[in-house]
């Protein structure tokens, strides 16, 4: 997960430029998208609503290690999210939040395989398949 909100880039510049840096978040949470977020952390396809048995899973994250020029994390925990009470329909974009609900979002990708969520079913993330890279 490699692109970056315009949240987290403004806060990472203000940073270099010696003003405020938000405080690290206490915690980070998945969200799952059946469509694309852009920089500006907008969806125009929603995130699963809560409604449906959803509600985002918290990630933990690796130290950081370096390969190549490049910094990576990657979660120490798996997340199991539903059972979805309703179709969520294809989970194939995820996003990771600063907080459980609303929040600012900080990353977003497409997840590497689409999930289907039917009724009943829950949506999976192994230990280690939320990757973090920054160069």
């Amino acid at each position: 997960m490699s692109n970056k909100t315009d949240y987290l880039e403004a806060a990472q510049l203000n940073w270099m430029r010696g003003t405020t840096y938000p405080a690290a978040p206490s915690s980070v949470y998945l969200a799952l998208f059946t469509g694309s977020a852009s920089e500006d952390g907008v969806t125009t396809i929603p995130e699963i609503p809560t409604s449906l048995g959803y509600q985002r899973q918290l990630v933990t994250f690796s130290a950081v290690t370096q390969s190549a020029g490049v910094g990576v994390i990657s979660s120490s925990n798996g997340q199991s999210f539903g059972p979805a009470s309703s179709s969520w329909g294809s989970v194939s974009h995820i996003g990771l939040f600063d907080a459980s609900s609303g929040g600012n979002m900080l990353y977003f990708n497409s997840s590497s395989v689409a999930q289907n969520v039917s009724a009943g079913d829950r949506a999976i993330f192994n230990t280690g398949s939320i990757i973090v890279r920054e160069r």
